[in-house]
């Protein structure tokens, strides 16, 4: 008689709201549909980033892959686990993690190549003048891309300004500063921005400065997010990451390792 496949019960925690979360989440749950021997217990969080997670005991599952780095799907590993986990992009100096996390699978995003694939394409439209917007929170990712960016740049003869956000200041603040930041600049000018959600506030501001796009400035963002970047006027060219595929690998890396774990 052949012996019965074991079941892997698996929790996956992504955030609805970013759609880089979204595409991870279709390849894990591809992975899941292609080998039938996974059963997925799915978290996903409130638009306010906060969900009940009282009842959700580690133990129960036989692994774990998503964004357990960062609240509030931290507080299902904050003691520690000991079945395999896979987690999202990291960030470990910036979130505190905690020091179990370090030895974890981690499924992260290849933030040099996303900031060269953007040096190419701008350097090319030979503007005079080159920018980075990055988030108005700094993060470990959004300072990679401009730190490779602006170096990029600057090797090509050129200079690149960089927009940080004041700490504290509003949303109205923000792109009011923003607005100001860009009618400096000499023009045409070219901005790579961290991400799609930060273009669109970046075209606000070209819309409060009177600036064009992308006659006066022309706008790169990251994530390919097509319920925002369909949506805006003009319409936001971007860089699409390849995370359905980096989900489905994770979730790959997550089965070999369950699969030589003993049972819960």
């Amino acid at each position: 008689m052949a012996k019965k496949e074991r079941t892997f019960r698996v929790a996956v925690a992504f955030l609805p709201s970013v759609s880089t979360h979204r595409e991870m989440a279709d390849g894990v749950s591809r992975f899941a549909s292609e080998h039938g021997n996974w059963l997925l217990h799915t978290i996903m969080t409130r638009p306010d980033n906060s969900t009940d997670l009282s009842s959700l005991d580690p133990s129960e599952f036989d692994g774990a892959i998503g964004d357990f780095a960062l609240p509030p799907f931290n507080r299902i590993v904050a003691n520690g686990v000991s079945i395999p986990l896979v987690v999202v992009d990291p960030d470990l100096l910036d979130y505190g993690t905690p020091d179990h996390l370090q030895s974890c699978g981690r499924l992260v995003c290849d933030n040099a190549s996303v900031a060269n694939a953007a040096a190419d394409a701008l350097l090319a439209r030979q503007a005079a003048a080159y920018a980075y917007v990055g988030l108005r929170h700094s993060c470990y990712w959004s300072r990679v891309r401009e730190r490779v960016f602006s170096s990029r740049v600057r090797a090509a003869g050129a200079k690149c300004a960089v927009y940080r956000a004041a700490e504290g200041i509003s949303f109205e603040e923000d792109v009011a500063a923003l607005g100001r930041f860009l009618k400096k600049l000499p023009k045409p000018a070219a901005a790579f921005v961290a991400c799609d959600v930060r273009a669109r506030d970046l075209l606000s501001a070209c819309r409060l400065a009177k600036l064009t796009v992308p006659d006066d400035l022309a706008i790169l963002s990251v994530d390919d997010d097509a319920s925002i970047c369909l949506h805006t006027t003009p319409t936001l060219s971007s860089i699409r990451q390849n995370a359905e595929r980096g989900g489905y690998l994770a979730a790959a890396a997550l089965d070999r390792a369950m699969r030589q774990a003993p049972p819960v």
